[in-house]
């Protein structure tokens, strides 16, 4: 897919150009402009509302560098550890809820990002990942324990009746 990145079309060019309207900022709420919501998150200007509202990051092998592993426990422990709260942005009226910790808590917790006023979605859902693999992983490991309780136990049995 080709973008049109020429933005010096004239009207004989473009069918329609002549009655298009200046590009005006998008009130995305009633709480405000793109531009609002973003200082109001305390995303830089650079990052802009995609810092916000992204929906796939890249996380191609290629791109990164640095690889380190983790002790899904120690993060699963850093995890039950920080508060989570229900809360609203002060930009949303008050009745609009949300869930989660405070960016603050999980730049502590986890020390990744570069802030510690927002939390990148890849870390968050890094963090999640993560979690899960060791409660499956403890799972595993109680469920390998009752099967061995219960032979045991059957073992017993067998000895009582006998």
């Amino acid at each position: 897919m080709k973008l049109d990145t020429d933005l010096q079309n004239t009207p004989d060019e473009t069918p329609g150009e002549a009655d298009k309207k200046p590009y005006e900022t998008p009130t995305v709420t009633e709480h405000g402009t793109v531009a609002d919501i973003t200082q109001a998150a305390g995303a830089p200007p650079t990052d802009g509302i995609i810092g916000i509202i992204i929906g796939s990051l890249p996380s191609d092998r290629a791109i990164k560098q640095d690889f380190d592993t983790v002790d899904t426990r120690e993060i699963l422990g850093r995890l039950v550890a920080m508060p989570v709260s229900s809360w609203s942005y002060s930009f949303q009226d008050p009745s609009v809820r949300h869930i989660g910790p405070m960016a603050q808590d999980f730049s502590a917790a986890f020390g990744v990002g570069d802030s510690d006023r927002k939390i990148d979605m890849v870390d968050a859902n890094g963090v999640s990942i993560a979690a899960i693999q060791a409660l499956y992983g403890m799972v595993q490991e109680r469920d390998a324990q009752i099967a061995a309780m219960r032979t045991e136990l059957d073992e017993i049995k067998k000895r009582l009746v006998n």
